[in-house]
């Protein structure tokens, strides 16, 4: 009997400390809030970390040893303090990687990352480089802004979801391999003299490039919806590949812009806007283009526009210019319907061309006014145009359309009347 008392109490033991070492967490399999040092070396043995890992707050160094990969979150907010984070043996981090309000971080070194579900680097004044030396390969977002990045050197993306690079007034080179952005691209107010080159990249969902001083796309086929260069200090436009955009397509604000060149763009889904480029005096490059699912909105002092494989446009056409242009090709292009929209303008310094639904038509050959006029945003008064005439009597044109020619001040009174109706 005794003996069975002490195998009974033998088990219960055992029993009792399998319970209660069951009861202590898995350092490894739980979120960490870092305020030292030493919470980082309490898992230092964790080859896989299964968590969120939060920096509350830390001295100047933190290193993470022994960790390879994180099932979870990095997150670093508002600390004062930090100036480095080292994790040499980190390969992949499934979550995000999110560094923000960083005043005093200047060292950030992951020589081993290549995975990283998405990166989010925001005011971090003091960061010159990021220490990706085995280069990071995936990532579906990454938003980089207000830092003192001067490249993008240690990103190898592929693919990304959302690509937006903005408000870091030292880089000076933006080079990645990117072959998709599948939401939005959005590289905008970096240094003046920035360069951007994305040498694999086909295919674009949204694009947007604002104070850019090159773009370099040699390989973009297709923009799913709308593209933008805006603000820029680019020389050239230079899109070789690119066949269809989806939705707009503006052009404006570039004052060193004086080439444009896509060959092969055969359709344009909505808008298609070239505006304010102060050294653009020819609007050409686009000899493939056959329709436009908006309006074309024409605006500056080129003295040569052209579009000579239009087709059809489904909304109104402004072409609208300081120079001298000649508004033929437009004027055919009208007459033969091809413009469905319910204005017409074409303009120069010495042609005017109007036409609105109403059915009444102005032309003049002596004169820079006209009945239409157009903003940077594409719109344009309900009048409009698609006929000339130096004469100053009255004729019908070949669709019954009336053309009346008055000189001087009696032009302009009759356009504004014209504009009434």
């Amino acid at each position: 009997m005794q003996t069975r008392s002490l195998v009974f109490s033998a088990l219960a033991a055992t029993s009792l400390g399998a319970s209660s070492n069951s009861s202590e967490p898995d350092i490894c399999n739980t979120s960490l809030n870092v305020t030292g040092q030493a919470d980082l070396d309490k898992v230092a043995g964790c080859q896989k970390f299964n968590g969120d890992i939060t920096i509350q707050s830390a001295g100047a160094n933190l290193i993470f040893n022994g960790i390879q990969e994180l099932d979870g979150s990095l997150t670093a907010v508002n600390l004062t303090d930090l100036a480095s984070i080292s994790a040499p043996q980190l390969t992949s981090i499934s979550d995000d990687l999110e560094l923000a309000i960083l005043q005093s971080l200047s060292t950030l070194s992951m020589p081993a990352l290549t995975k990283v579900g998405s990166i989010s680097f925001r005011t971090l004044p003091a960061l010159r480089e990021m220490q990706f030396n085995k280069g990071v390969q995936e990532a579906s977002n990454v938003l980089i802004t207000d830092t003192q990045l001067n490249s993008l050197d240690g990103l190898n993306l592929s693919q990304v979801d959302n690509f937006n690079i903005n408000n870091n007034r030292f880089i000076s080179d933006i080079t990645v391999g990117v072959t998709s952005v599948t939401n939005l691209l959005d590289i905008s107010f970096n240094a003046a003299k920035v360069n951007v080159s994305l040498p694999n990249l086909e295919w674009a969902n949204n694009a947007t490039f604002q104070f850019c001083s090159s773009v370099d796309l040699p390989s973009l086929k297709k923009v799913n919806l709308s593209m933008g260069f805006i603000n820029n200090t680019i020389y050239g436009i230079n899109l070789p590949q690119l066949t269809e955009i989806g939705q707009s397509f503006a052009i404006v604000s570039n004052s060193k812009l004086s080439n444009t060149s896509a060959p092969q763009l055969g359709r344009i889904g909505g808008g298609f806007q070239i505006a304010n480029n102060t050294n653009l005096k020819a609007i050409v490059g686009f000899g493939n283009l056959s329709f436009v699912g908006g309006a074309i909105d024409f605006v500056g002092n080129f003295t040569k526009a052209e579009l000579p494989n239009i087709e059809d446009v489904e909304g109104g056409v402004v072409v609208d210019s300081s120079g001298q242009i000649d508004c033929d090709s437009f004027d055919s292009a009208h007459s033969k319907g091809d413009f469905h929209g319910d204005k017409y303008v074409c303009k120069g310094l010495s042609t005017t061309a109007s036409f609105s639904m109403t059915g009444k038509a102005t032309g003049t050959g002596d004169s820079s006014s006209g009945s239409g006029s157009a903003t940077a945003t594409g719109s344009a008064s309900d009048s409009g145009s698609s006929s000339k005439s130096s004469s100053s009597k009255s004729s019908k044109s070949k669709n019954g359309v009336e053309k009346v020619a008055v000189p001087g001040m009696l032009s302009a009174i009759a356009l504004a009347i014209f504009s009434l109706f």
